[in-house]
């Protein structure tokens, strides 16, 4: 499983409608992949704040960690954070994470602890750069044509 498959499939995880099978594949992704493990783990707290407290009124703690949440989610759904995890780069580029991790040759990025990292404006310089390459060509850069007299037409010929 993916990040987006897990994102489509969370709620429904929570709620205990995914089949044994679907509900393992998706809490495997969730440990295997440190967003999706945290917004997980934050949702199944929310849910059980909700549970705890459905006898009585809600404390105002709970209104704005909901708040939190719903807002944490729709910041992740719009754009990545400014440093990203490897799991975040594959999510936000729709491949696989080893597909990351073969391609941090030519992608910008820093380690923390051992950690990679990659902060998001040199991911986008990146790929406006891939985007520029004569990719159909198999160039790996900007394409230089010399005319000299021979190849010029005579009217452009020095």
């Amino acid at each position: 499983m993916n990040c987006d498959a897990f994102f489509a499939v969370k709620h429904d995880l929570l709620d205990g409608r995914l089949s044994a099978d679907e509900a393992d594949d998706a809490r495997e992704h969730a440990e295997r992949c440190e967003a999706c493990g945290s917004d997980l783990a934050e949702l199944e707290r929310l849910q059980r704040d909700l549970r705890e407290s459905a006898s009585e009124p809600l404390p105002p703690t709970v209104h704005i960690r909901a708040l939190r949440a719903l807002l944490v989610a729709a910041e992740r759904s719009v754009s990545p954070p400014a440093i990203m995890t490897v799991p975040e780069v594959a999510a936000y580029l729709r491949v696989s994470e080893p597909a990351v991790r073969a391609a941090l040759v030519a992608i910008p990025h820093f380690t923390v602890a051992g950690e990679t990292r990659v902060r998001r404006e040199g991911l986008e310089r990146w790929i406006e750069r891939e985007e520029l390459r004569p990719a159909d060509l198999g160039l790996t850069g900007p394409v230089l044509t010399l005319v000299t007299s021979e190849t010029a037409p005579r009217a452009l010929a020095v």
